[in-house]
């Protein structure tokens, strides 16, 4: 057995499949990512899909685990709200359960880069402090959540 070895490891093909293996050994510690809920909807202004928007989620309750989180709308106004973990480098579908409070923005890109980028949506909605829009993501219900805005 030993002299088998000693010719497996002998060969280049061997020995980079025996290393490999013996480095997966210690690699069956992954990350244990926290249950998330799938949270979806739609933004429409004055009746009309918004395109682009970005829907920011700001956990109202006091928790270590629920963090912001950001969703972009497609051309229909839809969108799938997504977290990440592991400082940005892990995203994983859905929100944290718990209370929100939502601000619901649309840049414009200026054509020059002396110019910072302006909100098209209507500014009340820019801010948690002013939008009055907030969701509960739950555990046990559809997180289903159509934002009609008016100008």
């Amino acid at each position: 057995m030993e002299k088998l070895l000693i010719n497996a490891l002998s060969r280049p093909p061997a020995r980079v499949a025996i290393v490999t293996a013996a480095l997966c050994l210690g690699c069956t510690d992954a990350v244990q990512l926290p249950v998330t809920y799938r949270v979806s909807g739609e933004v429409t202004l004055n009746g009309s899909p918004v395109e682009n928007a970005i829907i920011s989620f700001v956990p109202t309750e006091n928790s270590s685990e629920n963090l912001a989180v950001q969703s972009v709308t497609n051309g229909q106004g839809k969108f799938d709200a997504s977290s990440l973990f592991e400082q940005g480098r892990v995203r994983q579908a859905g929100i944290l359960p718990g209370k929100y409070a939502v601000e619901i923005t649309k840049l414009k890109l200026p054509t020059t880069v002396d110019v910072k980028p302006t909100n098209v949506m209507p500014e009340r909605y820019a801010s948690v402090k002013t939008s009055k829009l907030s969701v509960i993501v739950s555990a046990k219900e559809a997180n289903e959540f159509r934002f009609a805005l008016r100008k």
